[in-house]
């Protein structure tokens, strides 16, 4: 699998996480704070992956 494709499929898991929280109830604290914290972990270690690896190499592509 290629970088490219890696961040996509990132990207579809947090907007399905995005979609879970918009769906839970506002009341179901417990959930709530599960999957903010799960997407809250993905977006870290995911920026720091894109600012690490791959934005690097679009920089030398691109100049």
């Amino acid at each position: 699998m290629d970088i490219t494709q890696l961040i996509l499929d990132e990207h579809a898991q947090q907007r399905a996480l995005f979609a879970q929280i918009d769906s839970i109830d506002a009341k179901d604290t417990e959930a709530l704070s599960a999957l903010w914290t799960r997407l809250k972990n993905l977006l870290d270690a995911h920026a720091e992956a894109e600012e690490r690896f791959f934005y690097p190499r679009l920089m030398k592509i691109g100049t």
